[in-house]
Parts: C-alpha cells; sequence; structure tokens
C-alpha cells in the first residue's frame, strides 16, 4: 500500500466519523465536482472571561454554505447544536460555558445543500470563575 492510498483512507474514517457520533446529516457532504466537503482545519478554543472562543481556519470550497457548533458536555454526556443558524464566520463565542465545566467543541462546514462533513473536534476546560479572569473578547 502506497503512503498517498494509506492517507486517503485515513482522511475518509475521518469524514464519516461526524455521521458515527451523530454530528452531521446522514449523507456525505460533497462539492459540486463531487470531491468530500472538508472538515473545519485548526480548530482552537480559547477560554476567555465571558466564554470560550472557538476559532478555525476558513474553507475556501466552492460549496461551502458555513459552519455548525456543536458542544458535547462530558458531564451529562449530551451533544446539542449551539448556534441558531448556519455560521458564515470561522469562529464563535460560547456565552453559556459554564465555569469549571470540561467541555468537547465539534464544528463541522455546511454545504449549499445543507449537508455537513465530518467534525473537528477540541476539548477544553473552562478555568474562568471567581479569582480567576480569562482576558476580554468583544465578539
Amino acid at each position: 500500500m502506497s503512503y498517498r492510498k494509506y492517507v486517503t483512507i485515513a482522511l475518509v474514517l475521518v469524514a464519516l466519523s461526524g455521521l458515527v457520533y451523530g454530528c452531521g446529516s446522514n449523507t456525505v457532504a460533497t462539492t459540486d465536482n463531487g470531491a468530500p466537503l472538508v472538515a473545519p482545519l485548526n480548530l482552537t478554543a480559547t477560554v476567555v472571561s465571558n466564554g470560550i472562543f472557538l476559532s478555525w481556519d476558513a474553507n475556501t470550497q466552492l460549496n461551502l454554505r458555513g459552519y455548525n457548533v456543536y458542544r458535547l458536555d462530558r458531564y451529562n454526556n449530551t451533544i446539542g447544536r449551539l448556534n441558531a443558524g448556519i455560521l458564515s464566520n470561522n469562529s464563535y463565542l460560547d456565552a453559556t460555558a459554564v465555569p469549571h465545566a470540561t467541555y468537547e467543541y465539534r464544528v463541522t462546514s455546511v454545504s449549499r445543500k445543507n449537508a455537513e462533513s465530518g467534525y473537528a473536534a477540541v476539548l477544553v476546560t473552562n478555568q474562568t470563575g471567581p479569582g480567576k479572569p480569562g482576558p476580554e473578547i468583544n465578539g
């Protein structure tokens, strides 16, 4: 097996992982030319005084409509979409994050046909609270 084939197989498994865990539709999102819609890259989470600020690299695929942000509460083992509508920006402020809670955030790309890619994930503990201020983000 060549290196190129191995990387292709790994990328397909990552793209489908969002479907296994309930983050995404039951179809694989594709671009207009049939290529898979890429999950967001370089997702980061920063604890700030007014919540948790997420950012990721902008997806430049032509079929991209926007993004969805999900939060997995690891204590209650629940997941829910945080944004009311499709996000057009490649960042999101979760102002509802509870101090000292640990969350896993998942971000998907959404096609113009509303199909979702696999997800990018990041784990973060909100360390803000009394005596632990974070930097201020105006968003």
